[in-house]
């Protein structure tokens, strides 16, 4: 089951980059044996990075209860792996934690705080989403979206037009941002300001405040059609549109 809901959603990132886990480069390449259905492995031999991914559940009841020890014996401790392939270090390890709850509220947010800030060994992110917003958005993929065409940049020119509170676009928002190796079509500094955006704008406070919600809908469309290409001149559209002039 663990190994499904991993294969799922490395399977939407292949469509988005082109037909692989990481951009130009085939899997066959990159993707490196964990022996394990909790988490696999992709190296990116360009620059030496290790991206694990793995499939992060807890206690029902209880979030401080999780497999997360458990992940961390399958991908640091991985002797038979390692002895294959050179053992990652803190400084380039990445983990990116696949996490279906329930229902997304406040009482998860201070978890995932928890989890990433907690840099023991990787750099982490937390990919966290509903089964109600995994079906809504693979529905709304394959009516919108041609399979051929499914990149980013017509994924974002697409979601531009769409209502950000729909669990669909939330979800596709938030994988956009968790994923650390996505070629977004924003420069560097633009996009850590959109990611603060929707975290904050659309993750927290969505259903809450709708003039926000239209008013970064209005950021995010203005933003992907504009021809200019100053970096200046993006920002300050952005903070205009969320954070007040």
């Amino acid at each position: 089951m663990e190994g499904t809901k991993i294969n799922e959603i490395l399977s939407i990132i292949r469509t988005l980059n082109n037909g692989s886990v990481l951009s130009n480069q085939k899997d066959i390449d990159t993707k490196k044996e964990l022996y394990s259905d909790m988490a696999q492995l992709f190296i990116n031999e360009i620059d030496m990075k290790y991206y694990f991914f793995a499939s992060f559940s807890t206690e029902k009841d209880n979030f401080e209860i999780s497999n997360m020890g458990e992940i961390e014996k399958i991908t640091i401790n991985n002797t038979e792996t390692y002895k294959a392939i050179d053992t990652p270090t803190p400084n380039s390890s990445y983990l990116v934690l696949f996490w279906e709850v329930p229902s997304i509220d406040e009482s998860i947010y201070r978890h995932i705080i928890k989890l990433e800030e907690n840099e023991f060994f990787f750099k982490k992110y937390v990919f966290y989403y509903t089964s109600e917003e995994l079906k809504a958005f693979k529905k709304w993929f394959s009516e919108k979206i041609s399979f051929n065409k499914g990149d980013i940049k017509t994924i974002l020119n697409e979601i531009s037009n769409e209502d950000f509170e729909k669990p669909e676009i939330c979800f596709i928002l938030r994988l956009l941002i968790k994923i650390p190796f996505f070629d977004l079509p924003f420069p560097k500094a633009v996009l850590q300001d959109f990611d603060e955006i929707v975290q904050n704008k659309i993750l927290v406070i969505r259903g809450n405040n709708g003039k926000k919600i239209k008013d970064l809908n209005e950021m995010l469309t203005q933003t992907l059609s504009m021809e200019t290409q100053n970096l200046n001149e993006i920002i300050e559209l952005i903070y205009k549109k969320t954070i007040g002039e």
